[in-house]
C-alpha cells in the first residue's frame, strides 16, 4: 500500500507542473501575454526569450510567414509524457523565413515534437545552414523523443531536416520519428543523421512516408558527396518506409564519393523498405548517383521491396569504403530495379569492396527482379551486375531474373572470381542483348568459360 501511495504521489508531481499554450500570429503584438489567439505575440524572437517547460506548446498562425529563426536549447526540454510542441493553428502550416541561417535549431535537447511548419532558406548558393537541424555535443539523457512531422524545409545549404550528435562518442538521439516530410531544393541532403565517426550512437530512428526531391548538391563542395535524397549514418535500428527520393544530385561536384537517392552507411539494423528512388544523378562525379545503398561500416541492414529505375547510378549499391565497422549480413532482396545504370558504366546491382582489408562480406542478394534496357545513357554501357575487383567475399545471388537488352551487358567485373567470392543459384537469365553478356577486364579465361562456370554455375 505504501508503494502504491508514493507511485501517485510521484505522479502528481510529475503532472503538477502548469503547461501553456503560446500563440504567435503576423497581426500580434509582442506586448501582449501570447496565451490566446487575440492576444497573440508577433516574433519568434518572442519565443527565443523563453524557457519553455514540459508541456509547453507554441503554435503559429497557419498559412502566414514569419521572418527569423526559432532556437532551443537544453532549457527548453519536455518530458516523455509531456513533450514541448511547435506547431501551426488555424488554416494551413506557418511559414518560417530563415533567411541565411538555419530554420529551427535544437541543441542538446528532446521530448520535442515540430510538426505543420514550413521552413525556407535563401537557396543553396546564399544559406548557410539547414531547414529543421536537431544537434547534440554532449551525452544527455534528454535526447530522445524527437517527432517531426508534417514538415516542409527547402532551400538550405545543408540539410532540409539533420538529426547530428557530434564530439562525445557517447552522444546520440534515441527515438526519432520524421513523417510525411518533404525535403527540397537543399544542399547537402534532403533529410539525415550525422554522429561522431565511426562510432554508431543513434538508436531507434523512423523515416516515414517521406519525399527527398530536388536536392541537387552544393557546386562548390568537391572534397565529398553532397545532392543526397534520405541518407543516415550512425543509427542503430532504423527503418525507412513508404519514402520516395528522385531528381538529386545533379550539382554534386566531388571528386570522390557522389549522391545517392535513399542510403546508409555506418548503420547497423535496420530496413530500407517499400520506397522508390528514381532519376537521381551523379553530377560531375564519376561514382555512385543510385538508387539506393548500404554503404560502408554498416552491418545487419535489409533494403526490401522497393523501386528503382532511370538512376545514373547502381538501382542498389553494396559498398565498403575502408570503415573500421565490419561490412556483412547485409541484404537486397525482393526489389525491382529498371533501366539503371545510365552513367560510368554501373550495374543495376553493384558490389564493390575497399581492398583486402575492407570487404564486402555475407551478403544475400535474392528474389529481384532486374531490367537493364540501356536507354537514355549518359556514357558506357549499362549492366545488370557490376564487381569491383575481389574485395569481396561469400555473397550469394539466387533466385533474381535478369533480363538484359539493346547493348546492355550481364556482367561487368575488374578481374576473374570464383563461387567463394560471389555465388550464382538458381538465377534466371533473359537475353536480348546485341553484346556478349560479360566483360571482365583483367580475365586470364575466355569469357565464355567465366559465363559459364560462375554465373551459370556449370
Amino acid at each position: 500500500m505504501v508503494t502504491i501511495i508514493l507511485y501517485f504521489t510521484a505522479l502528481i508531481k510529475l503532472f503538477s507542473v502548469t503547461s501553456h499554450t503560446y500563440y504567435i500570429s503576423t497581426s500580434g503584438k509582442d506586448a501582449n501575454n501570447g496565451l490566446s489567439p487575440k492576444t497573440a505575440w508577433r516574433t519568434i524572437d518572442k519565443i527565443n526569450q523563453l524557457t519553455l517547460q514540459k508541456g509547453d506548446s507554441v503554435l503559429f498562425e497557419g498559412g502566414e510567414t514569419f521572418k527569423g529563426n526559432l532556437r532551443l536549447d537544453e532549457n527548453d526540454a519536455g518530458d516523455t509524457f509531456r513533450k514541448v510542441v511547435i506547431s501551426s493553428y488555424a488554416k494551413g502550416k506557418a511559414i518560417f523565413n530563415a533567411n541565411n541561417e538555419t530554420g529551427i535549431q535544437v541543441y542538446n535537447t528532446g521530448n520535442i515534437t515540430i510538426s505543420n511548419i514550413i521552413v525556407i532558406g535563401n537557396g543553396v548558393g546564399v544559406n548557410k545552414g539547414s531547414g529543421i537541424h536537431f544537434y547534440a555535443d554532449a551525452a544527455s539523457s534528454k535526447l530522445e523523443n524527437i517527432t517531426i512531422e508534417n514538415c516542409v524545409a527547402k532551400g538550405f545549404h545543408l540539410y532540409g531536416i539533420l538529426i547530428q550528435s557530434d564530439k562525445d562518442t557517447l552522444c546520440g538521439f534515441n527515438n526519432v520519428i520524421v513523417r510525411n516530410c518533404i525535403a527540397t531544393e537543399n544542399g547537402e541532403a534532403g533529410i539525415g543523421s550525422l554522429a561522431a565517426y565511426p562510432a554508431i550512437v543513434h538508436q531507434q530512428f523512423s523515416i516515414v512516408s517521406c519525399k527527398a526531391f530536388n536536392n541537387r548538391g552544393i557546386l562548390t563542395k568537391t572534397d565529398n558527396h553532397s545532392g543526397n535524397g534520405i541518407v543516415l549514418s550512425g543509427v542503430k535500428n532504423f527503418l525507412i518506409d513508404s519514402c520516395e527520393a528522385y531528381e538529386n544530385g545533379a550539382d554534386c561536384r566531388s571528386v570522390g564519393g557522389g549522391p545517392v537517392g535513399i542510403w546508409v552507411w555506418n548503420c547497423q539494423s535496420g530496413f530500407i523498405q517499400h520506397s522508390i528512388s528514381h532519376h537521381n544523378h551523379s553530377g560531375t562525379c564519376v561514382h555512385d548517383g543510385g538508387g539506393f545503398d548500404i554503404d560502408g561500416g554498416s552491418s545487419n541492414c535489409t533494403i526490401r521491396n522497393c523501386i528503382s529505375y532511370d538512376n545514373e547510378g547502381a538501382g542498389y549499391l553494396v559498398c565498403e569504403f575502408g570503415s573500421p565497422n565490419p561490412f556483412t549480413n547485409n541484404f537486397i532482396v525482393n526489389n525491382s530495379s529498371r533501366n539503371d545504370g545510365l552513367k560510368n558504366n554501373y550495374g543495376a546491382i553493384t558490389i564493390s569492396g575497399a581492398g583486402k582489408f575492407f570487404p564486402v562480406t555475407n551478403t544475400r542478394i535474392a528474389d529481384n527482379k532486374v531490367v537493364v534496357e540501356n536507354k537514355n545513357v549518359a556514357n558506357g554501357v549499362a549492366a545488370a551486375l557490376y564487381f569491383n575487383e575481389t574485395d569481396f567475399q561469400n555473397i550469394v545471388l539466387e533466385n533474381n531474373s535478369f533480363e538484359i537488352k539493346g547493348a546492355a551487358r550481364v556482367l561487368f567485373c575488374d578481374t576473374i572470381f570464383t563461387p567463394a567470392h560471389a555465388l550464382f543459384r538458381n538465377n534466371k537469365f533473359v537475353i536480348k542483348a546485341n553484346n556478349f553478356p560479360v566483360v571482365c577486364k583483367k580475365c586470364k579465361t575466355t569469357n565464355t568459360d567465366f559465363w559459364k562456370q560462375v554465373l551459370m554455375n556449370k
